[in-house]
């Protein structure tokens, strides 16, 4: 039984060093919503089932950190945005498990809140 196990959890970890197969999330849209400390990221869906997705802010080009994971749809409402700031946003691909083999990143794309 041990050596069972063992067994599938080193196949189980070949499988996620390997990938997935996700494939790209594809075009990605954020929009500014009227009304403050608010803007709606939007992607496309990657064709691969049974992913969820993380997004990434910042405040300069290329530099993002992930504000949220686990993301079942393609919509992100980030709610903590400060009226007259300029975001750059991207959609990341992960895993069933949120943060777990996070291998494909959207184009970036960015806003302001109103």
């Amino acid at each position: 039984m041990k050596k069972l196990l063992l067994i599938l959890l080193l196949v189980n970890r070949l499988v996620l060093a390997q990938g997935l197969g996700i494939t790209n999330s594809g075009a990605l849209a954020a929009t500014a919503m009227s009304g403050p400390h608010f803007i709606t990221v939007s992607w496309s869906a990657s064709t691969t089932p049974n992913v969820t997705y993380a997004v990434g802010r910042s405040l300069t080009s290329g530099t993002e950190v992930i504000i949220s994971s686990g993301i079942i749809g393609t919509t992100y409402n980030d709610t903590t945005a400060i009226s007259g700031t300029h975001y750059f946003y991207v959609a990341i691909v992960c895993g069933k498990i949120a943060l777990t083999n996070c291998n494909i990143q959207s184009n970036e794309t960015s806003a302001t809140a109103i």
